[in-house]
């Protein structure tokens, strides 16, 4: 994940991120490793994150995803998922 970031943070540092999917309550808290940094942006890596954060991130992005597919590509991605159940 990439964020946008005023504090000096270095590669391999641990931290906590916390952050609010839109149109959920709910933070999502996830123990992280900075793997890369620029000036005010740094990327981190999830290191550990619960099942149930997990679960509804891989929803919210598949829900993106699906919106900027092409709607074929979508649908063959809602038959892999249909399928998996």
């Amino acid at each position: 994940m990439a964020l946008s970031t005023q504090v000096p943070l270095v590669p391999g540092e641990n931290v906590r991120v916390r952050f609010t999917l839109p149109d959920h309550e709910a933070p999502v808290l996830a123990e992280s490793t900075i793997c890369w940094s620029k000036t005010g942006h740094l990327g981190v890596r999830f290191a550990s994150i619960s099942e149930e954060h997990t679960s509804e991130l891989q929803t919210w992005l598949s829900q993106k995803l699906e919106q900027v597919l092409p709607e074929f590509v979508a649908d063959q991605f809602r038959k892999v998922e249909r399928s998996s159940k």
